[in-house]
């Protein structure tokens, strides 16, 4: 076999195993006292009660509470008041106060 095709065979071999990897990396999940403006476009992970929901046109603004603190997250999709869910999402600064654009929502076991 020529170089060319050990070298093609390498990188699509390597670009499997990364896309393999980052479909299971998350951030460590944290409580929402710990997020600060230092965070600002990382990823985190939290879980909490949905103790208010703001519907508009296009998305939803949850105010979600953990034992600690509360915080704003934009989704876009239907949830209920009270349940307990983890998201995953980036932390934005709004109008001077820090909130999580979500991008990924499920319902917690816990």
């Amino acid at each position: 076999m020529s170089l060319t095709k050990y070298a093609l065979i390498t990188f699509l071999i390597g670009l499997l195993v990364l896309f393999i990897i980052s479909q299971n990396l998350e951030p460590k999940l944290i409580k929402i006292s710990d997020i600060n403006s230092q965070m600002t476009d990382n990823y985190v992970k939290v879980q909490g009660n949905i103790i208010k929901i703001k519907n508009y046109d296009t998305f939803s603004i949850i105010t979600l509470n953990d034992s600690t603190e509360s915080i704003s997250v934009l989704v876009n999709q239907n949830i209920s008041l009270s349940e307990n869910i983890e998201v995953i999402g980036k932390v934005k600064e709004y109008r001077g106060s820090l909130e999580i654009e979500a991008s990924q929502i499920k319902l917690s076991s816990s």
